[in-house]
């Protein structure tokens, strides 16, 4: 039980984490980089925050099929999103030259 309890402030934090990630781009006024850029030193923040929360649920619910399907979530937006990432980073020092 106490487990469980502490699951689930872990899965509340993280959504406030990535609910903050949704409202500093809608802030800075969509610009495309913020889905990706850091926030308080966690790269990729919009893409590893909601894998997290969902493994966090999976331990909360004793579920491995959530965590399997988590995992296997994280296993293809995380590095989608880390090469974006990239690419963006590109595009801003292209821009500059």
């Amino acid at each position: 039980l106490v487990m469980d309890t502490v699951f689930f402030g872990i899965y509340c934090l993280l959504m406030v984490f990535y609910y903050a990630g949704w409202l500093r781009y809608i802030v800075t006024g969509r610009q495309f980089r913020m889905l990706f850029a850091p926030m308080s030193r966690v790269p990729i923040p919009m893409a590893i925050t909601p894998v997290l929360a969902i493994l966090a649920v999976a331990v909360n619910f004793h579920s491995w099929p959530l965590a399997i399907s988590a995992l296997i979530l994280g296993f293809g937006h995380i590095p989608v999103s880390w090469l974006e990432w990239q690419r963006c980073l590109t595009a801003s020092q292209t821009s500059r030259e």
